[in-house]
Parts: structure tokens; sequence; C-alpha cells
């Protein structure tokens, strides 16, 4: 079964228990942060976008919005995860 007991506490439990012992105070919002600038982006833009691309390009199917606005979506996502990017770089300099 997909949904076993066992299978879920292992996806769960591990990464909370990193997660509450590497836990520093400050350190959570800065994690947070990191994962909404990344994470997020690449999760909900990029990835969507070369599923949908690969899917319909093996099919030879038409997509739905045509290649222009898929482009779009990954071509934003990527533009505000590079200036995510220059932001935190330019802050460490």
């Amino acid at each position: 079964d997909i949904m076993s007991l066992p299978s879920v506490l292992l996806g769960v439990v591990p990464p909370l228990a990193a997660g509450i012992i590497f836990l520093k105070g400050d350190e959570a919002s800065a994690a947070l942060e990191m994962a909404g600038a990344y994470g997020s982006p690449l999760l909900y833009g990029i990835l969507p976008v070369l599923l949908a691309w690969h899917y319909f390009k093996a099919r030879r199917a038409k997509m739905p919005g045509g290649i222009a606005g898929m482009a779009v979506v990954g071509l934003s996502s990527a533009i505000l995860i590079g200036e995510n990017l220059s932001s935190n770089l330019g802050s460490m300099i």
C-alpha cells in the first residue's frame, strides 16, 4: 500500500527531526526565506513547464496556451530565481 503508516512516518519524521535538531533562533526564518526564494519558483514554475513540454513533445500534441505561454511562465520563474540569487550574493559581498 502506498499510504502505509511506516512509509508516511519515514517520509515525515526524519526531515522534521533534522529541522528541529538544526534549528537555532533566527535561522528558521532564513531557511523559510531560502525555500521561498528558490524552491517555490522551481517547484511551481520551472518544473511544471518542463513536465508539460516533455509530455506534449512525446505525444506530438498541441500545448494549451502554446509554447509561448509556457515559455513566459518558465522564463518568469528563472528571472525570479536570478533576482533572488543576485540579491543574496550581493548581500554576502
